[in-house]
């Protein structure tokens, strides 16, 4: 694993063995309350690979990352990780190239995920991002 600085440069933060701790990392990462969380495809206690957790240090800022919970009804309900007092707005546009992104819904951060149900039947496409201002 590494870390990007903001002038570009990459430095080491933890080098897989492939034994006890894992190798070959893959899927995507999860950052919760304080940790990024991520997978391993070998190695591990029966070399079947492993679940790891990686301290991120307090000056580092992760973007929000939506994930799709589930499907409820006619709703589609999307979460994501919160900061207690952080300000969120969720926004929304029909396509990824434009800058047309209208707000959604704004809410401040409790510490807890937040979960939001967009309805999902007889609407166009929609894409979803957060933004912190």
């Amino acid at each position: 694993m590494f870390q990007i600085t903001t002038n570009g440069a990459f430095s080491p933060v933890y080098s897989f063995s492939g034994g006890s701790d894992g190798g070959d990392p893959a899927g995507s990462l999860v950052a919760y309350d304080g940790y990024l969380y991520g997978l391993t495809q070998v190695g591990g206690a029966n070399g079947n690979g492993s679940v790891f957790a990686l301290l991120i240090p307090q000056t580092a800022v992760l973007p929000v990352t939506i994930q799709v919970l589930s499907f409820s009804g006619g709703d589609l309900i999307l979460g994501f990780p919160t900061t207690v007092g952080q300000s969120y707005t969720v926004q929304q546009n029909t396509a990824l190239g434009t800058a047309n992104w209208l707000p959604y819904t704004n809410f401040s951060g409790t510490g807890s995920p937040f979960q939001l149900a967009v309805p999902a039947t007889n609407v166009p496409a929609a894409f979803f991002r957060v933004t912190e201002p």
